[in-house]
C-alpha cells in the first residue's frame, strides 16, 4: 500500500558512550542500533513507502562507521545533521539533547533506551521526555510506523507537555 507522507525523512540519532571499546561491533550498543536498522519490518514499511531514514551516528563511531551494513537503499549515513534537523519529521534517539529542538518545533520524539541502567552507571540522565520510553526493538518499528501513518502527528499528552515546558501558545 503505498501512502503520500507529507515528510519522508526520518533521523536516527543516537548519543555516543563512552565505555565502547575497539571491538564495537561485539558491544550491544552496536548490535541494537543495527539490528533496528535492518528491521525487516521497518524495511519493507520504508521500502514500499519511499521513506528514508537517516542515520547520524556520534562522533565516537566515526572510525567504526564502515561496520554499520544496512540492507535498504532507503537508509543513509549521514555525517552534517543541520538540514535534516529541519527537514525531518521524526527522531529517534536514546539520550542525545537534539530531542529538544524536535520538541520545540512539535516534531515527535522516540527513545530508544535499551541500555538505561548501563548508561546511567556513566551519565547524570536529565531528560525532560516529550514521546515514549521503549527498549524493545519492534516496539520502535512500530512507534516509527504509526507516527508516520499519522502524518507525524505528536500525540496531545506529549504536544501539551511541550507547550508547558516551551511556554508556546496551544496549537
Amino acid at each position: 500500500m503505498k501512502t503520500d507522507f507529507e515528510n519522508k525523512k526520518i533521523l536516527i540519532m543516537p548519543t555516543e558512550r563512552i565505555w565502547l571499546h575497539d571491538k564495537i561491533d561485539e558491544t550491544l550498543y552496536f548490535k541494537k542500533w543495527s539490528n533496528l536498522l535492518n528491521n525487516s519490518n521497518l524495511l519493507n514499511f520504508i521500502e514500499d513507502n519511499n521513506i528514508f531514514i537517516y542515520f547520524y551516528p556520534s562522533k565516537q563511531l566515526n572510525e567504526y562507521i564502515d561496520r554499520f551494513k544496512f540492507k535498504s537503499k532507503n537508509i543513509k549515513i549521514v555525517n552534517n545533521v543541520q538540514d535534516l534537523i529541519i527537514d525531518s519529521s521524526l527522531l529517534v534517539t536514546d539520550y542525545s539533547n537534539i530531542y529538544m529542538t524536535f520538541a520545540s518545533m512539535l516534531k515527535p520524539v522516540i527513545y530508544y533506551q535499551f541500555d538505561l541502567d548501563e548508561y546511567n552507571k556513566y551519565h547524570k540522565n536529565n531528560l525532560i521526555l516529550f514521546g515514549k520510553v521503549l527498549t524493545d526493538e519492534e516496539d520502535v518499528v512500530n512507534r516509527i510506523i504509526g507516527y508516520t501513518n499519522m502524518n507525524y502527528k505528536i500525540e496531545k499528552i506529549y504536544k501539551q507537555k511541550i507547550n508547558n515546558f516551551f511556554d508556546l501558545e496551544e496549537l
